[in-house]
């Protein structure tokens, strides 16, 4: 005889309410490959076909329809004894987390949220209908178990009404079921067990004892104390029937779940007689069971990490600082909108609502126009500081803003566009912000081009005159001779016009400097140590009141500007005169090391305040203001000019300055400075 065919299983029968025919036909189409699928457009029309109609076994609902809502139609079903445990998958662009504890509340078994991967909604239905096809199997199995039984037991219950002492019907009676029926006195102990004994749980007929024990003995130990005490107590009471659920030991050793139940019969004064029962070996039933709440368990577990994910993402996706939404396929209507998007048009509606409609200033600027491109091809689009004119209301004035701009269509297996985001980052402020650094820098820049040429003018100019004083007041004291007042006068003019011209000189620095190109020096081989005594001769000079002290180890011969370095040094013995008290010395040091030379000056004056320190090479900036020095003060570049000086030959400058310690201006230098610079007049080659 040829084996029987398999015969394949019919897909499962899916139900799917939605008044959208477009959106209809897309979960159709998702789902028509492996399920019987059968639409409807609205709750009432649904609810009907289920009291007339097999119900399916998943149903997919729409959450917002007209009328009677997915939600209403999902809580009618759940209060129904009939339909209470169908399976029930919601779709809706609802993502926040308490719209999913609505669905789950409302009976919901699963969410899927617009727009939908049909991949994903296909598999989420399929699940369910397993699920259900299993719960189905497992509840009809069940009943087919339970009638068994009760006919079992109530072909034993007749038999034992029409002659409960007949052993020949007792025999035939437990041959008719594969249950392992069992006789048992409680007043002797004695038990007597049918074939099923061997044939459902594998013991050989000579290894079985009549005696009540030997059932005892082969409980589980889990289960003894239970089973035992619970059968004793109800055969010492005024029931009729027993049941319980333990597990027995195989021949083989191994452990049956069983169901057993049991008839007592008493006598006349209730006292029982005979017991009658069924074992049924439900092995397979426990273990598909537990693997049943093990899969629910997995499931629950699974949802639960769904809805906590798809929380986060919901979460993520309201509180990312950019604009952001969702528009679908073909029609373009906005489906998703994050908060910032919401808030930047205004709280204006834009979910269901296309662009054109819920943004009409949009018109005519582009925008549209792309998006428009970007669902007919397919290809992304993204643009920096884009600028788009936005009314915060309709009917106020436009606002131009600039945003970092992008389209990405989302496309489906077969590379149709199923939907598009909008993604963009306002950047408004820093475009403001770019524009005003642009216009304040040309601002800062023509300011910067008049002080120099002011100053070069006033400076130059200012020169000539001065020579002539200078030259004229030279020739009057070499002339002579002249009293005492006389004297001093021309000494007092002289001294004027060399602050005067140092002053100019110092001019001139700053603005070459300013120019961008630096102080230009012309180095030639000199001695370090010579210059710092010359420079010391002509600056004691001028301050005969005042003891210079100077310090010289090391080797100080180098290649550098004898008139730069003359003036640096000039400068920093100057300044540490001006800024000390008249009867303190001021100490130079100059050495030689393997690296180049140092220069050090040293003055016992008040610190320089902290919040000065770090300006004091600035132009314009002086240590301290003193009333005292009002006659000797200079413009305020001496420092930055130092400072000039020792960058263009490649070293560096730095102070420390202390209440304990006095005040001191390091110097170092390398041997050689960076290549000369052509004097004017000088050939280039």
């Amino acid at each position: 005889m040829p084996p029987t065919p398999l015969v394949a299983p019919s897909p499962p029968v899916v139900w799917v309410l939605d008044d959208s025919p477009v959106e209809t036909q897309a979960i159709c189409r998702a789902l028509e490959p492996g399920c019987q699928v059968t639409g409807f457009m609205d709750g009432p029309a649904l609810l009907e076909a289920l009291t007339q109609r097999p119900a399916p076994e998943v149903l997919v609902l729409d959450w917002y329809l007209p009328g009677m809502s997915g939600l209403d139609v999902c809580r009618f079903i759940r209060g129904n004894p009939a339909t209470e445990q169908l399976p029930v998958l919601l779709l809706t662009g609802n993502t926040r987390a308490e719209d999913v504890v609505e669905g789950l509340t409302a009976g919901a078994n699963d969410y899927v949220f617009k727009p939908f991967r049909p991949v994903e909604l296909a598999a989420r239905v399929q699940a369910l209908a397993q699920w259900e096809r299993s719960r189905r199997k497992a509840l009809e199995e069940e009943r087919a178990r339970r009638r068994l039984l009760e006919g079992t037991l109530t072909e034993v219950q007749a038999a034992e009404e029409r002659a409960w002492r007949s052993e020949l019907r007792f025999r035939l009676a437990a041959r008719a079921t594969r249950d392992a029926v069992w006789e048992w006195d409680p007043r002797t102990g004695l038990m007597d067990w049918t074939t099923g004994l061997h044939e459902v749980f594998g013991y050989a007929p000579g290894s079985i004892q009549d005696e009540h024990r030997w059932w005892e003995d082969r409980l589980h130990p889990e289960d003894r104390e239970r089973v035992v005490s619970g059968l004793q107590a109800t055969v010492a009471g005024p029931e009729h029937e027993w049941q319980d659920i333990y597990r027995f030991q195989r021949g083989d050793g191994t452990w049956a779940h069983v169901a057993d139940r049991c008839h007592i019969i008493r006598d006349a004064n209730d006292r029982a007689i005979q017991v009658v029962g069924a074992m049924q070996d439900i092995t397979e039933h426990q273990q598909a069971e537990a693997a049943r709440t093990r899969l629910l368990e997995l499931e629950r577990r699974a949802r639960e990490e769904s809805d906590r994910q798809r929380t986060l993402l919901a979460t993520l996706f309201e509180q990312v600082p950019a604009l952001l939404g969702v528009l679908s396929a073909p029609d373009q209507r906005c489906v998703v909108a994050n908060a910032r998007l919401r808030q930047r048009f205004g709280e204006r509606p834009l979910v269901g609502h296309t662009l054109r409609e819920a943004l009409p200033e949009l018109e005519g600027q582009g925008v549209l126009g792309l998006l428009d491109s970007v669902f007919a091809t397919g290809e992304a689009f993204s643009a920096r500081e884009l600028p788009v004119s936005i009314a915060q209301q309709p009917g106020e004035p436009l606002t131009e803003g600039y945003f970092d701009f992008m389209y990405q269509p989302m496309l489906d297996a077969s590379g149709q566009v199923t939907a598009v985001i909008l993604f963009a980052v306002e950047v408004t402020d820093a475009v403001d912000a770019r524009r005003k650094e642009s216009e304040r820098a040309e601002e800062m820049r023509a300011r910067a081009d008049f002080e120099r040429q002011l100053i070069g003018i006033v400076s130059h100019d200012l020169r000539n005159p001065l020579g002539a004083i200078t030259l004229a007041v030279s020739m009057l004291l070499q002339r002579g001779p002249l009293d005492e007042r006389q004297e001093r006068q021309a000494q007092r003019i002289r001294s004027s016009a060399d602050r005067a011209t140092r002053m100019i000189r110092d001019l001139l620095d700053f603005t070459r400097a300013r120019q961008g190109t630096g102080l230009p020096v012309y180095p030639q081989p000199m001695d370090l140590h010579e210059m710092v005594r010359s420079v010391l001769d002509e600056v004691h000079a001028g301050w005969p009141e005042r003891k210079l002290e100077t310090e010289r180890t090391g080797d100080g011969l180098g290649t550098w500007d004898p008139d730069r370095l003359a003036q640096l040094i000039g400068n920093l013995v100057g300044n540490a005169l001006q800024y000390s008290p008249p009867g303190t010395s001021v100490r130079v040091t100059s050495r030689g090391d393997a690296d180049g030379v140092v220069l050090e000056v040293h003055n016992q004056g008040p610190p320089i305040p902290p919040e000065r320190q770090s300006r004091i090479f600035e132009p314009l900036e002086r240590a301290t203001v003193r009333l005292e020095d009002q006659g000797r003060r200079s413009i305020g570049l001496g420092l930055y000019i130092v400072r000039s000086i020792v960058l263009a030959h490649g070293g560096t400058v730095e102070a420390h300055s202390s209440e304990a310690e006095g005040t001191t201006f390091t110097v170092r230098l390398p041997r050689h400075a960076p290549t000369a610079l052509p004097r004017d007049g000088e050939a280039t080659g």
